[in-house]
């Protein structure tokens, strides 16, 4: 299963402000918070930590259908110098995040061999089936996952 989020970095200064007292607690782990205020550029590790609990939120979603607003239920691994694995009970997820001075992006996936089979795909790629976004590959309908916020648009697949 296949997930994604993007954070257009613009618009979240203009959104969120992150700096404000108890922001981060009702976000973050304490080792979370740890890792951000430790971070050399603590924007980007805010936004990059919460997109991809956001990617990993996405794939429970689509798996179990269910609809929840937990961050603190989502956490990312930090330990080993791994930083690109977010636990949920006890399932643990992987990302790949791409973060510049403009935006970050995250997919996440349920098996780490499916890292080798993304694809970026194209708006009219994307077909919705009870609102959710698949594409074809191979002749098959395969899951797809949309992002988008502010300026940056992003959706992605893995081929069969």
């Amino acid at each position: 299963m296949i997930g994604n989020d993007v954070v257009d970095l613009r618009a979240a200064r203009l959104e969120s402000d992150w700096r404000r007292r108890g922001y981060l607690s009702k976000i973050f782990t304490s080792s979370e918070q740890d890792f951000i205020h430790d971070a050399s550029h603590p924007e980007i590790a805010v936004w990059t930590l919460w997109s991809r609990k956001e990617a990993v939120y996405k794939i429970i979603n689509r798996e179990s259908g269910i609809r929840l607003f937990n961050p603190l239920a989502f956490e990312n691994l930090l330990t080993d110098g791994d930083d690109s694995r977010v636990g949920f009970k006890n399932q643990v997820y992987f990302t790949q995040s791409n973060a510049n001075s403009h935006f970050v992006h995250t997919t996440a996936v349920s098996l780490a061999q499916d890292f080798h089979n993304l694809i970026e795909l194209q708006p009219l790629e994307i077909i919705k089936r009870n609102h959710l976004p698949f594409f074809i590959c191979n002749e098959r309908v395969r899951p797809a996952s949309v992002s988008h916020h502010g300026n940056y648009y992003f959706a992605v697949g893995i081929r069969s």
